[in-house]
């Protein structure tokens, strides 16, 4: 099934980018995650666009005021948009391209998973340091990052 998918990548991606404008829904993240695993090498060129919509969707959810019911969908999102960024750091962060291109978006993450108020994720901050800081790309970090 997936030699099926490999050459329409590019229209997918652009779905779920269409998606990700237009709705905040946890399945669509998982489902990118599955896309992004599978099709490292094909998403590639897509990885920068994409993350700017998924930081655009996590700056949102992260300071939206809302009732209980819809904060714990929010932090379900969340939840998913931090791992989607914790697998992207893992495929792409020895990506002389691509890696500069995402760090800001990565400090945000780590940001906020290190922050007081989201002490439960400090856990997925660790692994996006260690991912970092354990790649051949560490040396290469802005200064910027190490601060």
């Amino acid at each position: 099934a997936i030699a099926l998918f490999r050459g329409h990548i590019k229209g997918l991606l652009s779905i779920f980018i269409k998606l990700l404008e237009e709705t905040e829904t946890e399945e669509i993240v998982s489902s990118l995650q599955i896309v992004i695993k599978e099709f490292k090498d094909e998403t590639e060129e897509f990885i920068v666009q994409l993350n700017e919509y998924l930081i655009k969707n996590f700056n949102k959810l992260k300071v939206k005021e809302v009732d209980d019911d819809q904060a714990t969908e929010n932090f379900s999102m969340i939840n998913s948009l931090i791992y989607t960024f914790e697998d992207i750091v893992h495929y792409f962060v020895n990506s002389e391209k691509i890696y500069p291109q995402i760090e800001k978006h990565i400090e945000i993450i780590l940001d906020y998973c290190i922050n007081d108020e989201a002490y439960d994720k400090i856990e997925e901050g660790i692994e996006i340091l260690h991912e970092i800081v354990s790649s051949e790309t560490a040396l290469k970090l802005s200064k910027r990052m190490w601060n």
